[in-house]
């Protein structure tokens, strides 16, 4: 049975990062290219760091060339990728290549500069990381080093775009920045009313997506807050939220939720916002019950909830889900020879809702937890999935590798490999996953 406690930092498990995707700006972190369009990677390919340190959390940063910090074991920060607005360090480089690692300078309030992180998070412009004594620092834009914040007793962390969040030990939750979906933010960290010692819920856990954000409280129960015009709350309407509100589905059925996602990277959308029609383009919501099942709702688009069999772009289709899905039941168009049910991938362990892709670690009798990814994987081998390279029928599937089903990560399985550079994860359990809007990342250790 899965808790809360198993997705807060101090549950983190070490191990060796991989990345797939895009890679134009660095955000790979490695040297190693598909022969199709480098400097792209299609199958998850490892990341060195100086002195090949365990990491123990990865992030993602938004937009087409995502930024990426990465936590080793040792509680040191590594960053690469896009440094739009110094989110990064506090060079003038427009990109960084290859992970180097980012200090944090005296900040004047009591801390000494050899801080232990535990947990980091990449936002639009800016970036958060918790230490193991509770504070968290910022920076990007006017702050070219890491600050520190007046927060104290901090257990998690999350931002995207221009929105930031963090959980204190008491579960109170505190939230900040700037968005026309969150008209209750200021510009520095305020408690959000309704959660605290001296409240009826406290947070255990905050996901910020582009537009909005969810929470899970102590008590297993989920609230969502923000834009909700692709049905991403999961009220059962289209209708956004001013303030938290919890998802009646759960806790009117006795289901206890541990984890949630909300689509990250996503800070502008085609067709527009609060659509009149289905599968479009937009953000879904992925989530976690202590029993490892998964349950998807928002948008269709291109496979992303994994209530579909038969591939189809789903615009204009009625596929999309306004209350919760539970993955494994009767999808909405089912192929003629049938498939099978998409459960058989869990029970899941993690979860992550990128852009218009998703991924989990689910279980296989055999590697024990690996990886699996869905929705688009066109362009760039986002999904790091062998299928963008070979496609159903040979041939690079490159503008129309719709996922309908949950795809195994990193693994070449086909009688003549066509994945030359490396393995993928073969020999690999996943611990831990991240993504951004074309880039993802695997926290991997030897099976």
């Amino acid at each position: 049975m899965l808790t809360y406690r198993n997705f807060l930092p101090e549950s983190f498990v070490p191990g060796r990062l991989y990345t797939n995707g895009r890679g134009g700006q660095g955000q790979l972190g490695h040297d190693i290219t598909t022969s199709n369009d480098a400097p792209n990677c299609a199958l998850p390919s490892a990341v060195m760091l100086p002195g090949d340190e365990a990491v123990v959390d990865v992030s993602f940063g938004s937009g087409q060339q995502a930024s990426v910090a990465c936590v080793t074991e040792k509680g040191k920060v590594y960053v690469f990728g896009n440094n739009y607005k110094s989110r990064l360090e506090p060079s003038k480089s427009t990109y960084i290549q290859k992970p180097q690692e980012l200090r944090f300078p005296s900040d004047g309030l009591g801390e000494a500069t050899n801080i232990h992180v535990v947990q980091a998070s990449c936002g639009g412009m800016h970036s958060l990381y918790l230490s193991n004594a509770g504070h968290v620092y910022h920076m990007g834009g006017d702050i070219a080093k890491p600050k520190r914040l007046q927060l104290e007793n901090i257990t998690y962390i999350d931002c995207d775009h221009t929105i930031s969040g963090a959980v204190s030990r008491d579960g109170s939750l505190y939230m900040w920045g700037k968005s026309p979906h969150f008209p209750f933010l200021t510009m520095e960290p305020t408690k959000v009313a309704g959660f605290g010692p001296s409240e009826e819920k406290q947070v255990a856990l905050i996901s910020i997506g582009s537009m909005y954000a969810a929470i899970v409280t102590t008590s297993h129960e989920l609230f969502t807050c923000g834009y909700g015009g692709h049905g991403n709350l999961g009220h059962g309407s289209r209708r956004s939220c001013k303030s938290f509100k919890k998802v009646a589905y759960f806790s009117e059925r006795g289901v206890e939720v541990v984890f949630v996602s909300c689509t990250r990277a996503q800070d502008g959308v085609k067709g527009g916002l609060n659509p009149k029609s289905s599968g479009n383009e937009g953000p879904h919501t992925s989530v976690l019950t202590s029993k490892g099942d998964m349950y998807t709702f928002g948008t269709a688009h291109k496979g992303v909830l994994l209530n579909l069999s038969k591939k189809t772009g789903a615009f204009n289709s009625g596929f999309d889900e306004l209350i919760p899905y539970r993955v494994g039941d009767k999808v909405r168009n089912e192929l003629e020879r049938g498939h099978e049910p998409y459960d058989k991938f869990g029970p899941f362990t993690f979860c992550i809702s990128a852009h218009i892709h998703a991924a989990a670690i689910g279980s296989s009798e055999r590697d024990g937890k690996v990886g699996y990814a869905w929705g688009c994987g066109s362009n760039d081998g986002r999904c790091g999935v062998i299928r963008f390279l070979i496609g159903c029928n040979g041939g690079l599937d490159k503008m129309k590798c719709y996922l309908m089903a949950p795809n195994r990560v990193g693994i070449d399985n086909t009688t003549e490999r066509v994945w030359k550079p490396n393995a993928g994860l073969e020999g690999m359990e996943v611990v831990r996953c991240a993504s951004g809007r074309n880039t993802m990342g695997w926290i991997c250790r030897p099976r």
